[in-house]
């Protein structure tokens, strides 16, 4: 009667175990799927930002180029003023 309780207590605690085993590794794959989503989301995100970065340089430099075009204008209306005026 005594082994037969200890045997009984063991299938218990393995089978108890098991199902908890099989619980961890349900939520370890849980984590690894967000984790992959995660992963994939953040590169996603930074070329994203990449792309914003390089469209921001573009647009500072097409900004610098009218700004020196409006400034040679500026100095070619100010010369015709001149002409006009003599």
């Amino acid at each position: 009667m005594k082994k037969n309780t200890i045997i009984a207590i063991l299938i218990i605690l393995c089978v108890v175990s098991m199902a908890f085993g099989i619980y961890e590794k349900q939520r370890a794959d849980a984590a690894e799927q967000r984790a992959i989503a995660n992963e994939t989301m953040a590169r996603e995100a930074e070329q994203r930002a990449l792309s914003a970065r390089m469209m921001a340089e573009e647009q500072q430099r097409l900004a610098e180029i009218n700004a020196r075009e409006a400034l040679r204008q500026s100095a070619l209306a100010v010369e015709a003023l001149k002409k006009q005026r003599r």
